[in-house]
């Protein structure tokens, strides 16, 4: 040992010197007959040892075991592959295997039945002087069992690079029970599956430190994976379930601390922590690591899983045995730290009584989630009992509670990212984020439980919170003074102040949302920064400052007269550039004055309209400060669809206003909306598509179908029939004016037959089948009405000469689908969308007529062409689902029609022999009249009908179409490029058509 004096540790080496006669000795080839350096000197092995029963190889003398070969033994209890006596000097060091197994591997329970076989094992009497350093590949079956266990006192380090895998029950991967004076380091891979099995156990005093860079994994599970199925679960039987030991233990004092460094992972799954430090009796500590201030760093991954239903989880458990830990300067984690449990309980860092952890600080990750019933996810416990003084947070710590999958009623779980039930902790630095979440599963109706992120209610001695970062969950406070420092960044959660002196203060553009509680005790500061109280009651408190860059915003619920008041017994100050707003629950019904301060002294910077802050948009609001009886109040009533901006879609205001709060979530989004921009945007998205846009993409569709039937041809005979084939695209956009933007594509196949009908010309039938798609992105990004049209008609062409005519006639039946979405963000700033959906059918006529003629100049033509077409376009009645109460629409059924006139000049050239080119350009004006798209009437559940008509498209715009026709006297092809521009609205088409003669 190192603190024996030099003389008496050099005796034996002398000693050692002068009366071993053996030689070293190497094993090549394979022996079956155990080996000892007592007779063998210095042990070489390149080959194998593998005795039937017993020891394979001992180290009895002061030598050296070197192995880069096979030490095995097959059957029999009591086995061990090298026995290291203790009183002599030397070292172990392998680099092959080492395997103590069954002669029949059985992968059921139970997995052996052999008893006491050890890998390597330290014993005897007296110390052991020397490493034992092993890269080798160890593997050891049997109960009661161990990988490497350090049984008596050892003067070295113990260095594990390889890999230790043991199976069998209450055994362990490595196992120290005696003194061990050096350094543990784990590199490689120890992994234990049994009932009680501990990947690592330091039962035994390390004078040293414990280095973990490597892998370290424990369970008693055959299987680590979660059924995915009902009949997954119904499998399950008590020998799946079965529980094993830590990942890591240490139980006895360790002089140079725990590091598990960046590129460890230690896993626990089951119920046995994934680090547990502690013992039942007796005082242990972990002194700090070598160049490091603390005795616990953690920079790896570290996991905690339960896997199977009604398992709890914890990640580190410190203390809570009965008897004492002291983590020297405390614990650091700046890795990852996950806890999963399912309807169980689980714990991230579980710091129990009779524990010293004077600080903790995170700046990696905590995280810890229950997905069960009437559970509790904790990221950082703290019991009764221990001691931490401080917290430092300056990456995330958090805690989540989610519904159970496959739940058919709400489930009650809680979350809390720390809770100190010690009393102790009077400094909380977060720098970072501080998150509880309780929510819903993917298929649950809900969840009940509370999201806590400071649970410090049983704090007596007073602490300070000082938060620059994310602190979402409330903050409980005990009968201690309590000093809330908000520097930056943002509090979300109710905030509970106990009976202490109690100081909140918001600065550096804080900003906090939730419900305060304070008897009466609360100095309160606001000097940059917002404070908005969702509560609806009487706050107490003894002083309230709100410097010029401070805001106060207050919650009304007008539905139970109810509102937040700040009832202060001192003095109420309120600076110029002081701004007080007002958030709403419920709807107001009549023009209502709520008093939000009221104050023994209150004084005010500048006492005018400027003193109002955010109010929600749904209603106009002053302000009033009256010094002389200390109150502030604010009266609001209810803003007209012209008084809150709203132009397009305003004849829907009242229904919208009274559907908005059916859905809580829509409602909280609404009433937080304070701005114009922001409140015009939730208008929009509550109404259904009615500017036109499937109506005016249809219709550019037909009239591109009506245009193809009316085409000439370039050299194709007349007399023969035919039949031709037409691939189109074409889309519309209209800029947002008197009503909202739309943006549409469609495509479409589309064909034909034809014959020539003596003195009437060609007579054909047509066919169609069109895909539509049409977005709103003013409203939502999410919002489309697509179709499926399926079009007949008939149509008629002739030419005389240079006179040209054409007429036609199509129909057609629609498949509707369309997509309604509403994004917000809820009083907890959470996120979340509605989607309403609808199916429904439509039917479309188009009646077209043309007139054109055709003057040829030398090279050049020139044709001035005229055609009206008449576009009629029917919308079944239709309902919506899947959105909820506030967002569904019932909209009934509409007609849109509207009449196209165009005048038009083709310039072109024809060009060729038997088989011609014809490159046009034609430019043109069109006229739209007629009642257009069509109103819109539709109504909210339960609410009134409203009626919102369409932007008139009636004017003019020009129109332009370049075209390329090519063909012989049985065939024609062409290409057409065309577009068109007015009042806001483009609409564009690509064509391409072949015709031919049979």
């Amino acid at each position: 040992m190192k603190r024996l004096l030099a003389p008496v540790a050099a005796a034996p080496l002398c000693f050692a010197a002068l009366t071993d006669l053996h030689a070293a000795t190497t094993i090549s080839g394979t022996q079956s007959t155990a080996v000892s350096t007592s007779t063998s000197g210095d042990l070489t092995i390149t080959g194998t040892v593998s005795p039937s029963s017993g020891t394979a190889v001992t180290l009895d003398s002061s030598n050296t075991i070197t192995s880069s070969g096979t030490i095995s033994i097959t059957g029999n209890d009591d086995t061990t592959g090298i026995l290291v006596k203790g009183g002599n000097t030397g070292s172990v060091s392998l680099s092959g295997t080492l395997t103590l197994t069954d002669s029949s591997i059985s992968t059921t329970v139970p997995l052996t039945s052999a008893e006491r076989r050890y890998g390597i094992w330290v014993s005897g009497t007296g110390v052991f002087t020397g490493d034992i350093s092993t890269s080798a590949t160890l593997t050891v079956r049997g109960n009661d069992s161990a990988g490497i266990l350090i049984a008596t006192e050892m003067d070295g380090s113990l260095s594990m690079s390889g890999s230790v895998s043991v199976t069998g029950n209450n055994s362990y991967g490595i196992h120290t029970t005696a003194i061990t004076a050096g350094t543990i380091l784990i590199s490689g891979t120890v992994s234990t599956l049994g009932t009680g099995s501990v990947g690592v156990a330091l039962d035994g005093v390390t004078e040293g430190a414990v280095d973990v860079t490597g892998t370290i994994t424990s369970t008693g599970y055959l299987s680590t994976t979660r059924p995915t199925t009902t009949a997954g679960f119904a499998a399950l039987t008590a020998n799946d379930e079965l529980q094993g030991g830590a990942a890591l233990r240490i139980s006895a004092t360790t002089t140079g601390g725990l590091y598990a460094e960046s590129t460890s992972v230690i896993s626990s799954y089951g119920s046995a922590p994934a680090i547990l430090v502690g013992a039942s009796t007796g005082d242990m500590a972990l002194g700090a690591y070598p160049g490091n201030t603390r005795g616990l760093v953690l920079a790896g991954s570290i996991i905690a899983s339960g896997v199977y239903n009604g398992f709890s989880t914890t990640g580190i458990q410190i203390g809570g045995l009965g008897g004492t830990v002291e983590v020297v300067g405390g614990l650091s984690l700046s890795g990852t730290l996950t806890t999963l449990a399912y309807k169980a309980d689980s714990t991230g860092i579980l710091v129990g009584s009779g524990a010293t952890v004077t600080d903790i600080a995170i700046s990696g990750t905590v995280s810890t989630t229950v997905s069960s019933q009437s559970s509790t996810a904790t990221a950082i416990s703290i019991a009764s009992g221990a001691t931490v003084n401080s917290i430092n947070i300056v990456g995330t710590v958090a805690a989540y509670a989610t519904g159970y999958s496959g739940a058919t009623t709400s489930v009650a779980s809680n979350a809390v990212a720390i809770k100190d039930a010690s009393g102790t902790v009077s400094l909380i630095n977060n720098s970072g984020i501080i998150l509880a979440q309780v929510s819903k599963s993917t298929d649950n109706t809900g969840i009940t439980g509370t999201a806590t992120a400071l649970d410090l209610s049983a704090n007596t001695i007073g602490v300070t919170i000082n938060n620059s970062g994310t602190i979402t969950g409330d903050i409980l406070l005990g009968s201690g003074d309590a000093t809330v420092n908000l520097t930056a960044g943002t509090v979300t959660g109710a905030l509970s102040f106990g009976s202490g002196t109690n100081t909140l203060t918001i600065d550096g553009g804080a900003v906090y949302v939730g419900a305060l509680t304070s008897d009466g005790t609360l100095a309160t500061t606001v000097t940059n920064g917002k404070l908005r109280d969702t509560s609806t009651s009487t706050i107490n408190m003894r002083s309230l400052t709100v410097g010029s860059s401070g805001e106060i915003d207050f919650t009304a619920d007008p539905a139970n007269n109810t509102n937040t008041l700040f009832n202060v017994s001192g003095t109420a100050s309120l600076a110029s550039g002081t701004k007080i707003g007002l958030i709403f629950k419920s709807k107001v019904t009549d023009s209502t004055t709520f008093t939000v301060i009221k104050a023994s002294s209150l004084s005010v910077g500048t006492n005018d309209q400027t003193l109002l802050g955010d109010v929600s948009y749904w209603y106009k609001a002053s302000i009033a400060a009256d010094t002389t009886a200390g109150t502030v109040s604010v009266n609001v009533a209810r803003r007209s669809a012209a008084e809150a901006g709203i132009t397009v879609g305003a004849s829907a205001f009242n229904a919208v206003y009274a559907a908005f709060d059916k859905d809580t979530q829509v409602g909280e989004a609404f009433f937080n909306a304070t701005s114009a921009s922001t409140f015009g945007s939730l208008y929009e998205k509550m109404l259904p598509d009615y500017n036109g846009g499937p109506f005016q993409l249809l219709n550019r569709g037909m009239m591109a179908l009506a245009r193809t039937e009316a085409d000439p041809t370039v050299a194709m005979v007349d007399e023969k029939r035919g039949a031709w084939v037409q691939e189109l695209g074409f889309a519309v956009s209209q800029n947002r004016d008197q009503g909202p933007g739309y943006n549409g594509n469609g495509v479409a196949l589309m064909g034909g037959y034809e014959k020539s009908v003596e003195n009437v010309g060609i007579v054909g039938l047509s066919s169609a089948y069109m895909i539509t798609a049409v977005n709103d992105p003013d409203a939502s990004s999410g919002n489309q009405v697509k179709g499926q049209v399926f079009t007949g008609g008939t149509y008629w062409r002739d030419r005389l000469g240079g006179l040209m005519a054409n007429a036609s006639l199509n129909a057609g039946y629609i498949r509707f689908t369309s997509k309604r979405v509403f994004t917000g963000t809820d009083d907890d700033s959470t996120a979340f969308e509605r989607d309403a959906d609808a199916h429904w059918t439509g039917y479309l006529g188009d009646a077209h007529v043309g007139l054109g003629y055709e003057q040829s100049l030398g090279f050049m033509f020139v044709r001035p062409n005229a055609s009206l077409d008449y576009f009629v376009l029917y919308d079944g009645a239709h309902q919506e689902s899947n959105g909820g109460s506030a967002f569904n629409l019932n909209i009934a059924s509409r007609t849109g029609q509207q009449g196209n006139a165009e005048a038009s000049l083709t310039f072109g050239t024809q060009l060729g022999g038997d088989f011609q080119w014809k490159p046009a350009l034609t430019v043109g004006w069109k006229q739209v009249f007629g009642d257009g798209a069509g109103d819109t009437t539709a109504n909210f559940a339960g609410g009134s009908s409203f009626t919102l008509v369409p932007q008139s498209m009636v004017g003019g715009g020009p129109i332009a179409r370049l075209t390329v026709q090519a063909g012989n006297r049985y065939s024609d092809i062409g290409l057409e490029l065309g577009g068109e521009s007015r009042h806001g609205y483009i609409g564009y088409d690509a064509r391409f058509v072949s015709k031919f003669r049979f």
